[in-house]
């Protein structure tokens, strides 16, 4: 029984009130951009109905379908087989006669200029393709530049054919969308005598970043481009900003064009050789195409793959169709990670133990310094889980969580106008920001206010103990340090060194106040400090602000290196001590010192040793990674330095502090020379560079007490993990490292 036909050509006008299973996903979609208002080049669509017809008016219906049934989908050839004797079969049929005439009245009514033989492109359009599920990209054929009545139907029956193809064929199966009752419809439209051509893709399909697009563009068709026979330019675009964010430029030899001589079809030509390196779109063509995109994607609701091009400065529209390689989204909120500050104190992988310890820090850390200002324990306990998530561990490797301290951050008054030095103050390379909530004029008046002049109130109270406060501090901390140091952990339970942690966390981490608050002050008078250098443009080499914090005397993160020099000093002077360091290597010179004629011969530089490993023993590469070993457990490094200046040239530490005062005073001389004549401007930079210095000044000095502290957490731990070997626990005491807090 013979398919009776109602309908031969479906118009662009009407396509979109048309059965879409009819027209199938490419002229759907063209239905949609049409019907949307888009430049799309004219066209009209050949239904499904037509080819169903011309099947059954063939008489190869069944032939069809006992060749799908004999198909071994597992086998490869056996897929192969039955597309070659399909596709012949397809290709070969003539179109249902009673659609042949209105088919052909409407390929005629494309032509130009009272042309009757328009040069069309013939595309398919199968039932499910370019639908959100599937897409079929490329798997059925479209044929450009087809001109003459013969040659329209030809390609339609070729397009038939071609959802019969090995590809389309293997794809059906793959995604379970049906063998038995493959359709197809038939695009025909104008073709557009592309200058320049390309996709466009709404989202980044590759690293499923929907706030991306990536735009791929060649001369000529874009043919060359789909294919891959091409080389095309690509660009990754941020949709919000249209900033380009990545320019891949392509060397362009050759492109796809209309093939003149033949007067029908395409061929390779030559791209001008001035032409071939640069962009083939400017900026304000890659404006107009997001532009473009944007509209698109939105009013269709998803994220497209759109095909366009260029003919006299206008965007055409050939196709669009969703983007289905995108995962799902992840739910809740999005966390960027940032570690370019925080890597220097914990490079490489941290072990578990030293991350639950350092998030744990900075928990407690934050919440110290919040509550020093005033701000309620409500708000407090209301965002523990913030606070507990300051950091992550991704990899091995510690990180910021950024959202999380953006979001602490906003608790404080004029947190618009400090977000900038926060993030100089960590040290972010990204930034992203959580606005608070709108508040009516009410709210702002009679809570706001009062509120946010508590809080002011508050961090001034601490701005005024500042001195106090860092001095109280450090001699409660010497005390407490010198308490928990003197402890022999090893002769503990596990049980007495785990309440001792306990309580050594009650007495360091909840009493750092002075610390934190330092470091805000310091945050806000080094970010105030740049800011009127930029300002009042007084830098004129670009280092200024550095130069003015230079020379702050004696300060004790200095202080180690420059009593090593010192060691270097002694040993140089002396030349049997010398030669002792150069003949020895470094891991043996600790036994050597201690053998019992250098203990004696050598002992004022031992006292001297023992008194800087006692001082500064925990200061060393890694001493905020609990997995590491102190100078105290092993000084080669000390040695090693030692014995580098025995060789360099001079070691005059007054040179070098004249040196760091030298390059204070020509800073301060820019300021002075820059602010003549301003006793106003003179007065608040001074102010702010005074508090700047004082602030980076603690800041450095208490850092000391940081390393100190994990030096004793180091201590403790060691400890537990020489009793944890000697239950059998754990096969070697170092292996404790690899235990969280949580676990203890």
């Amino acid at each position: 029984m013979t398919s009776q036909l109602t309908v031969s050509v479906v118009s662009a006008a009407e396509a979109l009130r048309h059965d879409p299973a009819a027209l199938g996903g490419k002229a759907a979609n063209l239905a949609r951009l049409t019907h949307l208002g888009f430049a799309v080049p004219a066209w009209f669509a050949v239904p499904t109905e037509v080819f169903t017809a011309s099947i059954d008016h063939a008489r190869i219906d069944l032939e069809i379908r006992q060749t799908l049934d004999r198909v071994v989908w597992d086998e490869p050839s056996s897929v192969r087989h039955a597309s070659e004797r399909l596709m012949a079969l397809v290709k070969n049929i003539h179109m249902a006669h009673e659609a042949r005439d209105p088919v052909l009245a409407a390929y005629r009514s494309l032509g130009r200029n009272g042309s009757a033989d328009p040069l069309v492109a013939v595309r398919s359009s199968a039932v499910g393709e370019d639908s959100a599920g599937a897409s079929f990209a490329g798997q059925h054929d479209t044929f450009l530049f087809v001109k003459g009545e013969e040659a329209v139907q030809t390609a339609i029956a070729a397009c038939w054919a071609s959802a019969f193809s090995e590809r389309a064929l293997a794809y059906r199966h793959r995604t379970g969308l049906g063998i038995k009752d493959i359709r197809i419809a038939v695009v025909v439209q104008e073709m557009v005598f592309g200058e320049v051509s390309g996709v466009l893709f709404t989202a980044n399909a590759i690293t499923n970043d929907e706030d991306q697009a990536v735009l791929s563009a060649t001369y000529g068709l874009g043919e060359g481009l789909v294919s891959g026979e091409l080389d095309a330019d690509n660009w990754v675009v941020e949709r919000a900003t249209r900033k380009v964010l990545q320019a891949e430029i392509a060397t362009k030899p050759h492109c796809i064009v209309f093939d003149l001589r033949r007067g029908h079809g395409t061929t390779k030509a030559e791209v001008r050789e001035e032409a071939r390196d640069v962009p083939s779109l400017d900026d304000p063509q890659i404006a107009a195409l997001m532009d473009l995109g944007e509209m698109v994607a939105t009013k269709i609701g998803s994220p497209q793959d759109i095909e366009w091009t260029i003919r006299d400065g206008q965007i055409f529209l050939l196709q669009t169709r969703p983007i289905t390689t995108l995962k799902p989204k992840p739910r809740g909120d999005k966390r960027l990670w940032d570690n370019s500050n925080i890597a220097e104190s914990y490079y490489g992988v941290t072990t578990p133990l030293t991350f639950s310890f350092v998030n744990r820090m900075y928990e407690v850390a934050y919440q110290v310094m919040f509550d020093a200002f005033g701000i309620p324990q409500k708000v407090l306990r209301d965002h523990q889980d913030v606070f507990a998530n300051l950091l992550g561990l991704l990899n091995g490797r510690i990180f910021y969580n950024l959202g999380n301290y953006y979001k602490i951050i906003t608790f404080l008054p004029a947190y618009e106008y400090m977000k900038d030095f926060f993030d100089v103050m960590i040290g972010v390379q990204e930034k992203k920001d959580y606005e608070k909530a709108r508040k009516s004029w009410g709210e702002r008046l009679f809570v706001g206010i009062p509120k946010i002049s508590y809080l002011v109130g508050r961090i001034y109270g601490n701005f005024l103990a500042w001195d106090r406060e860092v001095a109280t501090f450090t001699a409660d901390f010497n005390r407490t340090f010198d308490h928990y140091r003197r402890q022999d952990y090893e002769a503990m339970s596990p049980d007495e060194i785990l309440a001792t942690y306990r309580k050594l966390e009650k007495d360091l981490l909840w009493t750092w106040r002075a610390p934190m608050t330092n470091d805000f002050f310091a945050m806000v008078f080094f970010g105030l400090t740049k800011r009127l250098i930029a300002k009042w443009q007084i830098d004129t080499t670009g280092s200024l602000h550095n130069d003015l914090l230079c020379g702050q005397g004696e300060l004790e993160s200095t202080m180690p290196a420059k009593t090593l020099l010192k060691l270097g000093i002694m040993v140089r002077g002396d030349a049997a001590l010398r030669d002792l360091f150069e003949r020895t290597p470094e891991d043996r010179l600790s036994a050597v010192l201690d053998e019992a004629e250098n203990a004696e011969r050598f002992k004022a530089f031992r006292a001297a040793l023992r008194d800087y490993l006692d001082r500064y023993g925990y200061r060393c590469m890694g001493e905020l990674k609990l997995e590491v070993k102190n100078l105290i457990e092993d000084p080669t490094f000390v040695y090693a330095m030692v014995k580098n200046y025995l060789h360099k040239e001079s070691l005059d530490l007054g040179e070098m502090e004249a040196k760091e005062h030298a390059i204070k005073a020509r800073a301060e001389g820019e300021v002075a020379k820059a602010l003549a004549g301003r006793p106003l401007r003179q007065l608040i930079f001074s102010y702010a560079l005074h508090n700047a210095r004082k602030g980076v000044k603690n800041r450095e000095n208490l850092r000391m007490a940081r390393t100190k502290a994990f030096g004793l957490v180091r201590q403790l731990f060691q400890g537990l993990g020489v009793q944890l070997v000697r239950l059998g626990v754990l096969d070697h005491e170092d292996d404790v490292f690899y235990l969280d807090l949580a676990d203890c």
